[in-house]
């Protein structure tokens, strides 16, 4: 009787350990660690990137981590905008490689399917809410990239206090996303007042230089967006005590 109830208890455990969501145990070997090089990028692959171009590391990483390719083989576009299929794209690469160490997905029809029903199933972006083929806006692209990642890793290195981003409030639409990865210094805006734009089309050699930032924490931007302590009037927040980035992001 002792072993039959044994038996039971030992069975009822892998019932329930079989139910619960397979995330849950990729989540065991999630980390930064994940991303590795997967691929070989040699100097003047891309004719239109220059080792003097301020991007052109950043379009490394992105290619050698398997998160970004060019739009052909010897052309990365970089001042092209981004559309938002493209986007989800590099969403769901992130989030995969964070969470199994994996950056090849399945071939669908069309190429985007299998990336846009990954961000859905695991709630990246609703790919029904948007129009795949067009360019992504800013906020946008701050949205998608704020859910590729868990809240642990994107903690905050910046003090920015709320509606302090100069044109962004915190209840904006995509407010809350564009605050968490101004804290976690993903995004610093594209003047010393932390201006960001939200409505502006996206770069792809920013897109770049904001994805290297998500996967590597020590390239990550230092940014204080803070109100006077005392004193009337207007009042514009200093720069950054280590902000050297003078391109549009």
């Amino acid at each position: 009787m002792k072993t039959r109830r044994i038996l039971a208890l030992v069975l009822s455990a892998l019932m329930i350990l079989s139910s619960l969501p397979m995330m849950a145990f990729a989540a065991e070997g999630a980390g930064f660690n994940n991303f590795k090089a997967v691929k070989t990028y040699t100097d003047g692959q891309f004719e239109d990137v220059k080792n003097t171009d301020w991007f052109s590391e950043n379009v490394k990483s992105v290619y050698v981590f398997g998160l970004m390719v060019g739009r052909s083989e010897t052309e990365f576009a970089p001042n092209e905008n981004m559309t938002v299929a493209e986007a989800m794209t590099i969403a769901a690469r992130l989030h995969s490689i964070y969470y199994t160490g994996k950056t090849e997905f399945a071939k669908s029809e069309p190429w985007y399917q299998v990336y846009t029903d990954y961000c859905k199933a695991n709630g990246i972006a609703d790919p029904a809410n948007y129009d795949l083929n067009k360019p992504i806006t800013r906020g946008q692209f701050a949205d998608m990239f704020a859910h590729a990642f868990p809240a642990d890793a994107l903690k905050k290195i910046n003090t920015v206090q709320d509606n302090m981003i100069p044109d962004v409030k915190t209840t904006d639409k995509f407010g809350a996303a564009i605050y968490l990865l101004y804290r976690a210094g993903v995004l610093v805006g594209n003047d010393s007042k932390g201006t960001f734009e939200s409505e502006s089309l996206i770069r792809r050699m920013e897109v770049a230089a904001i994805t290297t930032r998500m996967a590597d924490t020590s390239l990550r931007q230092s940014i204080r967006l803070v109100r006077p302590s005392s004193g009337g009037g207007s009042y514009t927040p200093p720069a950054p005590t280590t902000y050297t980035v003078t391109f549009d992001l």
